[in-house]
C-alpha cells in the first residue's frame, strides 16, 4: 500500500526535504537529507540516525501514513520487508504479524516504549491500534533481545503516539463498502514550552462473512451465517513540556474499544477493551541523558458463543494489566563513542475465565538490566550490547549481540551482526485449564546476518542476507496432550530494496525471499510464505496526487499441511487539495477482486472502496 519509498539498511525512511537545488528537492522529496539523517531510537534505546546503526530498521512517518490513506496497522505494514502480517477475517478481527519467520508471538511490539503483550496469548492483537494515533512507527528485524528481552527473536516493532505538531483541528469523514463509515476529530497546540495532541475516532462497519468453513453445514443445530459487523472507538492524548532547557516531561493515554460478531451461535460477539498510558520525564546533563519512565497496558476483552450447543469452548473472559518501570542512560563520550546502560522492573497479572475453566497468572515479576556501546574507527563501525533478565517463573536468561561495519567510500557499507534471543512461555503455555505446563522453558533464537547498504541522493539500495535458528519453540505434543518444548526452525533469507524516483514518480521495490523450514519435519513452516514482494508509485500533479501499491506472495501451508495458494492484490489511491481547507481522498483496495486465503476457514475481503473528505479550518 506504501508511501514515497526511501530504504536505508533494508528499510522505508521518512520523507522530509532534501537539502539540495529546489529542482532536485522536488524530484527527491521522498528522501531525507544525506539520505540517512533520520532519527530512530528503537535500534539501541537512544536517538541515532538510521544511517549509523547496523540493524536493519524501517520508518514510516505520519505523512507516509496520510498519504497511503491507510485505514488499519495491517495495511501500513502489508509491504515492509520481512513482515508478514495477517488477520482471522476482516478489518476488524484479529491481526497479527511475523518478522523474518519467527512465530507471531516471537515479535515484540511496543508503543512510546511499553510492551504491548497479552496476558494470556503473548501475542499482540494489532487492531486494538489506530492509524489515527499513530506518529510513526519503527521497525527494526533481527535479535533484539539483548535491548529489550522476551519476544524479540524476529526483531522489535515500535509504534509512537501521534505528537503535536502546527496549531490546529482537523476533521475527517468517510464512507465506503459494506456500509463503512469513518470519522475522526484531531487537534494539536503548542505553547512556547509545550505541546499536545488530542485524536478521537470512531469506525464501524456491516462487514462480511468472516468464515468460508462453515457456510455448507445443515442441520437442526446451524445458524445462518451472514455478515459480521464490528465497531472501533479510539481516543488518544500526547503531551510534553520542556521544564528548563534541559528538564523534559511526557505523558500519553491511548484507549480503544472494539466489538465484532462472528460465526457461531445466535449472535455471537466479542468485545475488547484496551488501554496503554505513560509519563515519565528526562533530563539532559553535558555528556549523559538519564531519562525514567512508568506505562500501563491494560486488556480487557469477553467472547461469548454460548448459544452455540456444537461449540464446547464457546465462552472466554479475560483481564490483564502488565505495568513497567524503565530507566535509560545515553553517556556521549565523544562525538564517536557512546554507551548505553538501563535498568527495567516489570510486573504483570492476567485472569483468564472460560465456560470449563479459569486460571490466575498474579505478580509476575521480572527485573533486567542491559547495557550496549557503539564507536567508530576510521572507516569501521562496531557495535556491542549484553542484557540479563532475571523472572520469578522460568528463571534467568543472558542475551547480547555484536556488530561491524566497514564504509567502502561515502556511499556503501557492508556490514556483519549476530545476536541471539529468547521468548517467555506465554500464560496459556503455562496455565491453560487442561493444557498448560508450569515447566516449560523459554523459546530461544540465534541469528547472523550480512549487510550492504548504498545510500545516493537520487537513489538508495540494500541487500541483507540472514539465517536465524530457533530451538525450544513450543508446540503441541499428541503425547502428552499439551505443549511441549520440542520444536526447531531454521529460517535462511533474503531482503532487497530499491528506491528512486523514476521520471518524476517515487518508485519503491522491495522483495523478500526466505526458506522457513520446520528442523523436525523437514517442511516448510506454517503460514510463513516464502516469497513476497511489493511495488509502490507515487506521483504529485499540480493539487492532485496519485499512488498504488501491488503486493505478491507465494503459496504457504497452513497448520494442516495443506496448501495456501499465493495470491496478488492490487491497491490505488487518490487526493486531491479541492481548497486551502477542504481535501478529498481515495482508497481501493484489491482493485481486481481476487478471492484469496490468509488463513485456512477465513474469507478475505474483496474489492473495498472509501472516499474520505478532510476538513482543516485555517
Amino acid at each position: 500500500m506504501k508511501f514515497r519509498p526511501v530504504f536505508i539498511a533494508g528499510s522505508t525512511l521518512l520523507p522530509v526535504a532534501a537539502a539540495v537545488a529546489q529542482e532536485n528537492m522536488q524530484l527527491a522529496e521522498a528522501f531525507v537529507p544525506g539520505l540517512g539523517d533520520e532519527i530512530v531510537v528503537t535500534a539501541s534505546r537512544s536517538a541515532q540516525t538510521v544511517k549509523e546503526t547496523l540493524a536493519s530498521t524501517s520508518v514510516i512517518n505520519r505523512e507516509q501514513i496520510e498519504r497511503s490513506q491507510a485505514r488499519n496497522v495491517y495495511q501500513i505494514l502489508k509491504t515492509t520487508p520481512g513482515v508478514y502480517v495477517r488477520r482471522n477475517g476482516g478489518r476488524g478481527n484479529q491481526t497479527t504479524v511475523s518478522l523474518r519467520g519467527m512465530p507471531t508471538g516471537g515479535t515484540l511490539i511496543l508503543m512510546d516504549g511499553i510492551r504491548l503483550e497479552s496476558g494470556t496469548s503473548g501475542t499482540t492483537n494489532l487492531q486494538q491500534i489506530n492509524v489515527d494515533q499513530i506518529d510513526r512507527i519503527e521497525i527494526v528485524r533481527g535479535s533484539k533481545s539483548s535491548l529489550y528481552g522476551s519476544s524479540a527473536l524476529g526483531g522489535v516493532i515500535q509504534i509512537f503516539s501521534r505528537k503535536g505538531e502546527k496549531d490546529g483541528i482537523t476533521v475527517s469523514v468517510g464512507a465506503g463498502s459494506d456500509n463503512t463509515r469513518d470519522t475522526m476529530i484531531s487537534a494539536s497546540g503548542s505553547t512556547q514550552s509545550a505541546v499536545y495532541n488530542a485524536t478521537v475516532s470512531y469506525s464501524e462497519s456491516d462487514g462480511y462473512d468472516v468464515q468460508y468453513g462453515d457456510d455448507t453445514q445443515t442441520g437442526p443445530n446451524t445458524y445462518p451465517f451472514d455478515d459480521d459487523s464490528y465497531s472501533k472507538g479510539d481516543f488518544s492524548f500526547s503531551g510534553s513540556s520542556d521544564l528548563t532547557d534541559n528538564a523534559e516531561i511526557f505523558v500519553t493515554l491511548n484507549r480503544s474499544e472494539n466489538s465484532g460478531e462472528f460465526d457461531g451461535g445466535i449472535k455471537p460477539y466479542t468485545d475488547s477493551d484496551a488501554s496503554i498510558a505513560t509519563i515519565g520525564g528526562q533530563y539532559r546533563f553535558e555528556k549523559i541523558t538519564t531519562k525514567l519512565q512508568y506505562g500501563r497496558y491494560k486488556e480487557d476483552a469477553l467472547s461469548d458463543d454460548s448459544t452455540d450447543p456444537r461449540n464446547t469452548f464457546n465462552y472466554g473472559e479475560l483481564h490483564s494489566v502488565l505495568d513497567q518501570t524503565i530507566w535509560e542512560n545515553v553517556f556521549q563520550i565523544n562525538d564517536k563513542t557512546k554507551i548505553n546502560f538501563g535498568a527495567e522492573y516489570t510486573v504483570s497479572d492476567a485472569e483468564y475465565i472460560l465456560g470449563f475453566g479459569r486460571y490466575d497468572a498474579d505478580d509476575h515479576d521480572q527485573f533486567s538490566g542491559y547495557l550496549n556501546a557503539r564507536t567508530e574507527l576510521g572507516g569501521f563501525v562496531l557495535e556491542a550490547g549484553v542484557r540479563h533478565d532475571d523472572d520469578d517463573q522460568f528463571g534467568s536468561e543472558l542475551t547480547g549481540d555484536a556488530g561491524i561495519g566497514y564504509w567502502i567510500n561515502e556511499q556503501l557499507r557492508i556490514s556483519a551482526t549476530a545476536g541471539n534471543a529468547f521468548k517467555a512461555p506465554s500464560n496459556n503455555d503455562l496455565y491453560f485449564p487442561g493444557y498448560g505446563d508450569p515447566t516449560l522453558l523459554p523459546e530461544e533464537s540465534k541469528t547472523a546476518e550480512l549487510g550492504l547498504d548504498f545510500y545516493r541522493d537520487d537513489s538508495v539500495a540494500s541487500l541483507h542476507l540472514f539465517q536465524t535458528k530457533a530451538d525450544n519453540l513450543i508446540a503441541y505434543n499428541p503425547a502428552i496432550y499439551g505443549p511441549e518444548n520440542i520444536a526447531e526452525s531454521k529460517v535462511t533469507g533474503v531482503e532487497f530494496q530499491w528506491g528512486t524516483v523514476l521520471y518524476g514518480v517515487n518508485t519503491g521495490i522491495s522483495m523478500t525471499y526466505q526458506r522457513p523450514i520446520d528442523e523436525v519435519s523437514k517442511e516448510d513452516l506454517a503460514l510463513i510464505p516464502s516469497k513476497f514482494a511489493s511495488l509502490d508509485l507515487d506521483k504529485d500533479i499540480g493539487k492532485g496526487s496519485f499512488g498504488l501499491s501491488w503486493y505478491v506472495q507465494s503459496k504457504q501451508l497452513d497448520n494442516a499441511g495443506e496448501d495456501i495458494a499465493g495470491y496478488g492484490t492490487l491497491a490505488l489511491r487518490a487526493g486531491y487539495q479541492l481548497t486551502p481547507e477542504v481535501k478529498l481522498r481515495a482508497r481501493i483496495d484489491n482493485v481486481l477482486d481476487k478471492d484469496y486465503i490468509e488463513i485456512t476457514d477465513y474469507n478475505t475481503e474483496g474489492l473495498f472502496a472509501m472516499f474520505f473528505v478532510d476538513y482543516t479550518p485555517n
